[in-house]
């Protein structure tokens, strides 16, 4: 006898209290680092002192870690979220959803003035193209720290959890290397960011239904829409366009054997207990 594998329903556990303290801490500290930049006005000195560091370093190594925020790239690795941890990639398409809908929400009640747009042409670098308003809160912050919360949750080794961190840092920096926002933005974007991961993990684990197989197939096959848009479509960093294509192939790769996998005949016992239920 012979079926489909299905996901194990058991890996979306709900937050403990543990968990849910470290996030509140980290939300803690973002509020009180967003509160002093305000106090001491201390939001364009800080900008104009990270933004100049590219003056170093080149523009090619922004131009790619900005690039890693983008909502096409995270998307594009969902596959390969589903092929080691089916409820974080369903997690992460929740939060998909719920951070488009927030960032831009948010972006458009502000309406916050970019950095160009405030700040005299030539006195600071800006790497791709100049944008001017909807400032508040940094979207790309935002997508990066929501999908390596949820992975972060699911991970069990120090190393990629540190990795992780790194990553969320280094793309928020990143926003204001290019010239794209204020260091208030990205504070605000990493704390929208960790609500909509929490919001989104407990979706999830409420909305069981996105760990059947035609839910998990459909995300897998969106993953793989979303590479090949990222074959297909024209980055506005050229600089980080082979890394795009690079991210496209891994994210095509993991997809299509996470489908194939997950689509697999397994032989089980007829008389055994169907431990999927």
């Amino acid at each position: 006898m012979v079926r489909m594998n299905r996901p194990p329903n058991t890996l979306l556990a709900p937050l403990n209290s543990r968990q849910l303290n470290r996030l509140a801490s980290i939300s803690a500290v973002l509020l009180l680092a967003m509160l002093l930049l305000f106090v001491f006005d201390a939001n364009r000195p800080l900008f104009i002192a990270i933004n100049h560091v590219s003056e170093y370093t080149g523009t090619a190594l922004w131009a790619n870690l900005t690039s890693l925020g983008e909502g096409l790239v995270v998307l594009s690795l969902t596959g390969a979220v589903a092929m080691r941890w089916p409820a974080a990639a369903w997690a992460v398409l929740i939060a998909a959803v719920v951070g488009t809908l927030l960032v831009h929400g948010l972006k458009e009640a502000f309406n916050l003035p970019r950095p160009a747009l405030v700040l005299p042409a030539g006195s600071f670098n800006i790497i791709g193209p100049r944008l001017m308003v909807v400032s508040f809160p940094s979207g790309h912050s935002a997508t990066i720290a929501a999908f390596a919360t949820i992975i972060f949750i699911h991970s069990r080794h120090t190393w990629s959890r540190v990795g992780l961190i790194a990553l969320v840092l280094l793309v928020g920096l990143s926003r204001i290397a290019v010239g794209a926002h204020w260091p208030m933005d990205v504070l605000a974007g990493w704390l929208v960011g960790l609500l909509i991961a929490v919001v989104s993990y407990v979706l999830a684990e409420r909305w069981t239904v996105g760990l059947k197989v035609p839910t998990q197939s459909s995300i897998i096959v969106l993953s793989l829409f979303c590479a090949v848009a990222l074959i297909w479509l024209q980055s506005y960093m050229a600089e980080a366009q082979l890394l795009r294509w690079l991210i496209a192939t891994i994210g095509l790769a993991t997809g299509i054997w996470a489908l194939i996998s997950l689509h697999r005949p397994r032989a089980i016992d007829p008389a055994g207990d169907d431990p999927t239920g």
